[in-house]
């Protein structure tokens, strides 16, 4: 019974962040290879999937990971016609605190099926037209996600490699806040990463104390205050099909009829393309 019990515990607290959108240069890689290794320096067991057949994240810590984070390359390609790959991280939950899935940049089912069973995604974006509009689609596939699961996952937005030097920069966050999701800190554009990559090590190893260090430790923090908001739920499933349809989402102060579907893609590229012309706005102003 005592054995029980202590699995059922595990199953309850472990929980799956996805780190991914539906393109790929927007520090996906880095954002979860350095997310797992400082939660491994807060948790008991953490463990970190590199689903990314490209193999960046395991290429990252090629010389091992830190003490206290398991890595694993299991690369999803066709998980949805494969039960496997969910199965395999469902049973996760059991084995380890937190686990930190690197998702490949792709759209279609593998990207349904990683958010059939995670609890949080983080979705990493900069802020170029190509970004924001990879950006909206997997915004979309969330909602529809979230309609079948009780509100799960939960959604942090990322700004990734961000210029601070520039007035689009500095009002990053603020500007994409106003959306109505949940915006993390925003990772600067700083060389420390590329050369963390180089030494094989993250940035907390490699540069303790620095900017970037900081910046990822606060990330973590939000990370950690978003799964506590998740409601905890011990079934997981992969749903067999997702409505392409779902209720609009309150953000951006926007209103639509009701009872009059709305396809969240167009829904969520036209409050992305919002975002991205204030922010050229002030650019311009700050300009001239």
């Amino acid at each position: 019974m005592h054995l029980w019990h202590l699995l059922w515990e595990g199953l309850l607290m472990g929980r799956i962040i996805a780190v991914g959108n539906l393109k790929g240069g927007t520090g996906k890689s880095t954002i979860a290879v350095n997310i797992a290794c400082r939660l491994a320096e807060k948790m008991r067991s953490v463990v970190l999937i590199d689903a990314d057949p490209q193999g960046t994240a395991a290429a990252w810590l090629r010389n091992g990971p830190p003490r206290g984070l398991s890595l694993v390359s299991l690369p999803l390609a066709r998980a949805a016609g494969d039960a496997t790959w969910t199965e395999q991280l469902t049973g996760m939950r059991a084995c380890y605190d937190r686990t930190v899935i690197d998702l490949p940049p792709q759209a279609g089912e593998c990207f349904e099926a990683a958010l059939g069973i995670a609890d949080l995604l983080i979705v990493p974006l900069t802020l170029s037209e190509v970004d924001l509009h990879a950006t909206a689609q997997a915004i979309a596939v969330l909602h529809r996600m979230q309609a079948v699961r009780s509100g799960r996952p939960s959604c942090l937005l990322v700004p990734s490699k961000v210029d601070r030097r520039t007035s689009r920069g500095r009002q990053a966050s603020t500007s994409l806040a106003k959306l109505g999701w949940a915006v993390g800190t925003a990772l600067g554009q700083r060389t420390a990463h590329s050369e963390a990559f180089k030494a094989a090590r993250w940035i907390g190893a490699h540069a303790p104390g620095s900017a970037a260090e900081m910046e990822v430790r606060a990330l973590v923090e939000q990370v950690e205050h978003q799964l506590e908001r998740c409601p905890q739920i011990a079934d997981d499933y992969r749903p067999k099909h997702v409505d392409a349809d779902a209720p609009t989402p309150a953000a951006a102060g926007l209103k639509s009829t009701p009872g009059a579907p709305v396809r969240l893609g167009a829904l969520c590229h036209s409050l992305m393309a919002t975002v991205l012309a204030k922010l050229k706005r002030a650019e311009q102003q700050a300009i001239y």
